[in-house]
């Protein structure tokens, strides 16, 4: 039955009207430097790895920086910094020797500055030079780490040096990369870190895209990629320094739409790519083309910048048909793109009773290391039974430095954790 329309009962302030996309009216500034260390660095990521040290690359690692001010020099603040690092983990000095770095070099304010680390399982391993600086491979890890503060520095002056007015579209798309890795193992009667076939779906799969244009003509200076899932396509297997699939996310981004792509790590929580844990560097390359597709899809789905969607209203047509047309800004989402504000949390939380004193940890890992050296000194055939022994030690070694870790940040105080939140236009970063 055709759906009969009466032009003079439509009451249009009973319908929708516009659909803005989050947008930001500032200054952008984007730059990177390449940081990738020598192979024959330590970089032991995984217990069960065959090797202490990298023995090529499979892509660069690189440190991005993406400065942000107001149009109205009048705001405060004036400038908020983001930088991510392509590495999987720093313990809290190091990290707070990062920050007062680049805090002390860019003039920027501790509570305006956001450093993330992408979280790659395949970068230099930090967690033992610093304590056992000659373990192989130590030696070269400690000069990249200086060279890194160095970059880092460098990254965010070039990026402030470079600002450009534009405009910040934000869109939200979707992708199944991420899995949840709980399985329970039946054999052994556990649970393993490992994609659990009965819960595929159930993860986030939300995926927010950037696109930075430039005010004068909207040409792209840049985009941002935020995903939750763990790098961790490539495993203990590999031994090529690799930011895992992030990088292949960043090539796609770059290779077909331009500008530089700076990758935000989601909230990965307990997920992990379907296919993780392996060896093949092509895995990663596809999980990271996967995730790359995605967010060029999500891009591709915004209008113009500046603009918004506006509805027609209903037209007569086989049948009652409406469409959402393009429409520049109106003065109110000009006005809203123009917001600047931030905010930091400093908020204290207690440590989990299974985080052990140095004390416990420090007898752990003298028990491990002599059940090793014991295996040695058999010299047994069982590989497997001596590479469990050697990953059992690894664990205890990093257990040792969490404990030291905790408490010198914390001195048996609760543990302090920060969290910045910034409104730029109407898009919000936490």
């Amino acid at each position: 039955m055709a759906m009969k329309f009466d032009p003079s009962a439509y009451d249009k302030s009973k319908s929708p009207t516009t659909d803005p996309p989050h947008s930001a009216h500032c200054k952008v500034g984007i730059a990177r430097e390449d940081i990738t260390p020598p192979v024959g660095v330590y970089n032991r990521n995984w217990g069960a790895a065959k090797s202490d040290v990298a023995t090529g690359v499979e892509q660069p690692l690189y440190v991005t920086a993406m400065v942000t001010k107001p149009l109205n020099s009048s705001h405060t603040p004036s400038t908020l910094l983001f930088i991510t690092v392509d590495l999987g983990w720093l313990s809290h000095p190091e990290s707070c020797l990062l920050m007062e770095r680049v805090a002390k070099d860019s003039g920027i304010h501790v509570d305006n500055i956001a450093i993330q680390l992408s979280h790659t399982h395949a970068g230099p391993s930090m967690t033992r030079p610093f304590i056992d600086p000659s373990c192989p491979g130590g030696d070269l890890a400690l000069t990249w780490w200086e060279s890194l503060l160095d970059k880092a520095c460098l990254v965010a002056q070039k990026a402030l040096e470079q600002v450009e007015d534009c405009w910040i579209t934000s869109s939200v798309g979707s992708c199944n990369l991420a899995q949840k890795r709980d399985l329970f193992d039946e054999g052994l009667g556990k649970y393993v870190t490992a994609y659990n076939p009965k819960t595929e779906g159930e993860a986030d799969t939300t995926l927010v895209a950037l696109r930075i244009t430039r005010d004068n003509d909207h040409t792209l200076l840049g985009t941002v990629v935020n995903y939750g899932c763990h790098p961790t396509s490539l495993g203990h297997e590999n031994s090529l320094l690799s930011p895992d699939w992030p990088g292949a996310s960043r090539n796609v981004m770059e290779s077909i739409l331009g500008g530089t792509c700076v990758f935000v790590l989601g909230a990965c929580g307990e997920t992990m790519p379907k296919q993780g844990h392996q060896g093949d560097p092509d895995v990663t390359k596809r999980d990271g083309e996967r995730v790359g597709y995605c967010a060029v899809a999500s891009i591709l789905s915004l209008p113009e910048p500046e603009t918004s969607l506006v509805y027609s209203g209903p037209i007569v047509s086989g049948a009652v048909i409406g469409a959402w047309n393009p429409k520049p800004f109106d003065s109110v989402a000009k006005e809203n793109a123009l917001t600047y504000r931030s905010c930091a949390l400093h908020i204290k939380v207690g440590l989990r009773s299974s985080v052990p004193t140095v004390a416990d940890a420090s007898a752990r890992l003298d028990a491990s290391v002599a059940a090793y050296e014991k295996l040695q000194k058999v010299k047994t055939s069982d590989t497997t039974q001596l590479n469990t022994a050697y990953a059992l030690v690894e664990q205890a070694r990093r257990n040792m430095r969490r404990a030291e870790d905790w408490s010198s940040a914390t001195n048996g105080e609760d543990a302090m954790v920060s969290v910045r939140i910034w409104q730029v236009g109407t898009i919000v970063f936490v």
